[in-house]
């Protein structure tokens, strides 16, 4: 993983560099996860205290799968995801009670799926495409000493 064999390709001072920024982003998608979270917290104990609040029940879930976070920052991604779809849960339980309008909700998604999708991915790539160029470049620069 990245995490784990970043000094042995970019060196301490990068590597340390990297992780500091990548906890960045985590921390950054974390907080807002719980900011959304508390906001939900209070709206659903509103929608809950009505008489006719319809609670929804999962008979299994529509995909299971197994994680296995290696390193903190893979823990901290993986909290952050879960967090993430309690909160689209309870949003879910909220349209359906009409407490929230469904356009919040799919604003929501599509903010999930920006931030701690799309940007992880960006950052990643990014740091790949520099990663591929310091190779090429000291490459190029061996087989020139070599010529």
């Amino acid at each position: 993983s990245m995490e784990r064999h970043a000094s042995a390709m970019l060196g301490d001072d990068t590597a340390e560099e990297l992780k500091e920024k990548l906890a960045e982003i985590l921390q950054e998608l974390k907080d807002k996860a719980e900011k959304t979270k508390m906001e939900l917290s209070v709206v659903m104990m509103s929608a809950q205290a009505s008489e006719n609040y319809l609670s929804p029940n999962y008979s299994s879930p529509a995909a299971e799968h197994e994680i296995q976070a290696r390193t903190k920052l893979g823990k901290m991604y993986a909290d952050v995801m879960l967090m993430a779809d309690a909160n689209l849960v309870n949003l879910t339980a909220l349209v359906w009670n009409n407490a929230i309008d469904q356009r919040q909700l799919d604003v929501y998604a599509q903010e999930v799926k920006r931030d701690c999708v799309n940007k992880l991915a960006k950052f990643c790539a990014t740091f790949l495409k520099g990663l591929n160029a310091k190779f090429h470049a000291t490459t190029s620069s061996v087989e020139a000493k070599a010529a």
